[in-house]
């Protein structure tokens, strides 16, 4: 890593939008993809704040991990994905909170079946019967459940 925390040896396109800023895309040997935006900000004061946004991709080009990074703080990662074998998303973890982790289930189409955190939860059925729907065949949703936690209901 480079004291910047850009991996070192790498290739660095920076490119200007008006109403986005600055906008800078690294590769590193074609293996990790990362883009990142430096936006700086001046309000009534003559020290500009800085928010450094960094994306993380996987050899497939899917997110794998964000992290930001404001004024001089120490770097917060946001989000971290994780994928299954053929590439969908297994699991969303938020800025390292256990409840903000969602796992995600999918039928044998891969139609996604559910999505589970400790704070909610949800199942959808397709060919499945469930409270008296009807199923259907043709990839419509026929029933949808949820609950969050705290309730002993599921809707």
């Amino acid at each position: 890593m480079g004291t910047n925390g850009i991996p070192a040896s790498t290739d660095a396109n920076f490119k200007y939008d008006a109403e986005a800023g600055y906008h800078t895309r690294y590769t590193a040997s074609a293996k990790t993809l990362l883009t990142g935006t430096l936006t700086a900000r001046l309000e009534g004061s003559s020290t500009p704040s800085y928010l450094c946004s960094v994306m993380y991709f996987d050899h497939a080009g899917r997110l794998t991990t964000v992290k930001h990074k404001l004024n001089t703080d120490s770097i917060v990662k946001l989000a971290e994905n994780t994928y299954d074998k053929l590439g969908r998303l297994k699991t969303n973890k938020k800025n390292k909170q256990s409840a903000l982790i969602s796992s995600y289930a999918y039928n044998i189409r891969s139609w996604m079946k559910s999505v589970a955190s400790p704070l909610f939860s949800q199942t959808l059925y397709y060919n499945d019967t469930y409270a008296g729907n009807t199923p259907r065949y043709n990839g419509n949703i026929s029933a949808m459940s949820w609950s969050v936690s705290g309730e002993n209901k599921t809707r």
